[in-house]
């Protein structure tokens, strides 16, 4: 399969920079995928917590077409129940954001899969569920219901964000029949009259090298120079 040469380049030095040279391609690049859009969400968040990555890929047997998914409250993302309670205890009031991922080693984007995904999202996100899920799923799930109980919607800000990102490695060029499905889907969650917004980004290969090359390129480091005390000339320094 041919993929861009400079975002194969990256996605080669993320498996090897994550030991992650033993999977194959497609779960590798979910990896790759999930890590890039979350840093985006929230920077420097996977050096903070080693074990979130493998938290978030939930792709494999019933996992409902979604690779990824992230829960944010107050602009962090959260991945138990005690993290929550935490933000909690020191906010008076609170926004959600739900974040779902798809990403395809693949130079295009199909309706089927799209289809599939919406379709497990809206699963997810509604009161009833018909679609099996796998226990990473099922985490999810159940800090999403945590969420939505009585005890927690009446401090919400407001009613919380749905963001979808479908990724796949050829030109998005604004397909009509893909648009139609995520015009849908905005319409079918409005119905819910849970969540307040939603949208649906269609990610190809330029756009995930700028997001990719965004963050790996934007660390950088503050010193406070006024107190510093001036050194005496050194021959050769």
């Amino acid at each position: 399969m041919q993929i861009e040469p400079i975002i194969n380049a990256r996605f080669k030095q993320f498996k090897e920079s994550h030991e992650l040279s033993h999977l194959e391609d497609g779960l590798a690049f979910e990896r790759f995928v999930n890590y890039a859009i979350l840093s985006v969400h929230q920077p420097g968040i996977f050096a903070a917590d080693s074990d979130l990555l493998e938290k978030v890929c939930v792709g494999g047997t019933s996992d409902m077409g979604m690779d990824g998914i992230a829960i944010k409250i107050n602009g962090s993302i959260i991945s138990s129940k005690q993290e929550i309670n935490d933000i909690i205890k020191n906010q008076r009031r609170i926004n959600v954001e739900f974040i779902f991922i798809q990403s395809k080693y693949k130079p295009k984007f199909e309706k089927g899969e799209l289809n599939n995904f919406v379709d497990g999202v809206r699963d997810f996100l509604s009161e009833t569920h018909n679609f099996p899920m796998n226990d990473s799923v099922k985490e999810f799930l159940e800090l999403k219901d945590y969420l939505l109980s009585d005890d927690i919607m009446v401090i919400w800000d407001n009613n919380p964000k749905v963001i979808l990102y479908y990724v796949a490695m050829g030109r998005w060029r604004e397909a009509p029949d893909l648009v139609g499905v995520s015009k849908q889907f905005t319409k079918d969650l409005a119905y819910l009259n849970i969540y307040e917004d939603s949208q649906i980004h269609f990610i190809d290969s330029e756009a995930l090298k700028g997001i990719y090359d965004s963050i790996t390129n934007t660390f950088s480091k503050t010193i406070d120079t006024r107190h510093t005390m001036p050194l005496t000339d050194v021959k050769g320094v």
